[in-house]
């Protein structure tokens, strides 16, 4: 009994009276692994504004339990992309698909549209492109081929003996010539040019004369870059006139293009008149000649022109 008189209970030993305590709301479980929406976990824990951290206005919490609350990523653009939270349903969450709009424009490629691999690794080796030069009308390389060589037809006869080979030398080319004359040709000097390998031709200079030296001497030389390809001829018992005619290279190899005739000489009417050319690819290197004495006069008696093929490889 109470000293106020009433009935005493007995409390069962060691047993507390419970304390009451404040509801506490269970936490509401989340996905194991919720999608990353960059916004920082300490958000959601603050009073903040839902605006500040990218939710609703509508709280999770206060949110009904049948009712589920969109929660927004934070904008970034025209192109945000937005995704469903997860659903509260009866307490228990549920995993939402995330919708990710695609871009605009159709989506079928077609069997047409190949796609390209299009690698981003600027270290790889690339294999060199062979690029053909651009002909420029520019040879690589012009040369004077010693060793292939072609003759035009004796005039005025073969000679037997005494024939004199006047040559313009290695890489060089017949470009005019000196020449005494009066109503015969008496002797002739070659002019020769070294023919560079760029398809310019160098300095002309005077070889050595045969022949006489009767009615005085006329030089007459090609223009520049010009070769002698044609002896025009007239003879009978010597040579009775004589006329050469020149060629640019380039043009002559090209399409056998002729260019300056040089002056005549010798004037007597008499012999038969022949025009001996050079080949195709071949161009005038020197000419070889007989002299001896026509009516006790040194003269020209035969002659003929000397070719040798010229190349630019």
């Amino acid at each position: 009994m109470t000293a106020d008189g009433g009935e005493a209970f007995d409390a069962p030993p060691d047993v507390e009276a419970p304390i009451d305590a404040p509801d506490v709301e269970a936490p509401i479980d989340a996905p194991d692994a919720a999608p990353d929406r960059g916004v920082a976990d300490d958000a959601f824990d603050s009073g903040d504004d839902a605006s500040d951290v990218g939710m609703t206005d509508l709280d999770i919490g206060d949110a009904p339990d049948d009712v589920a609350a969109d929660v927004l990523t934070a904008d970034v653009g025209d192109g945000a992309i937005q995704s469903d939270a997860a659903e509260v349903l009866d307490g228990e969450a549920i995993d939402a698909p995330v919708d990710v709009p695609l871009a605009d424009g159709p989506t079928d490629l077609g069997s047409d549209v190949s796609i390209v691999d299009a690698s981003t690794d600027a270290g790889r080796d690339v294999p060199p492109v062979d690029v053909p030069a651009v002909d420029g009308g520019f040879p690589i390389s012009w040369n004077v081929s010693e060793s292939d060589v072609r003759n035009t037809p004796w005039r005025s006869g073969e000679p037997s003996s005494s024939i004199d080979n006047v040559r313009c030398g290695a890489g060089r080319v017949l470009v005019g010539l000196t020449t005494w004359s009066s109503l015969y040709v008496s002797g002739l000097a070659p002019w020769c040019a070294p023919l560079n390998p760029d398809g310019n031709l160098g300095m002309a200079v005077q070889g050595g004369r045969q022949g006489g030296t009767v009615g005085g001497s006329d030089d007459d030389l090609c223009p520049a870059n010009q070769v002698v390809v044609r002896f025009t001829i007239n003879a009978g018992g010597v040579i009775d006139r004589l006329q050469a005619t020149c060629a640019p290279i380039s043009a002559w190899l090209a399409s056998r293009t002729f260019g300056a005739q040089l002056r005549a000489h010798g004037d007597s009417g008499g012999g038969t008149r022949t025009q001996d050319d050079c080949p195709a690819g071949y161009m005038g290197v020197g000419y070889d000649l007989r002299d001896g004495d026509y009516n006790f006069i040194e003269r020209v008696q035969n002659l003929r022109l000397r070719c040798a093929r010229v190349s630019d490889r």
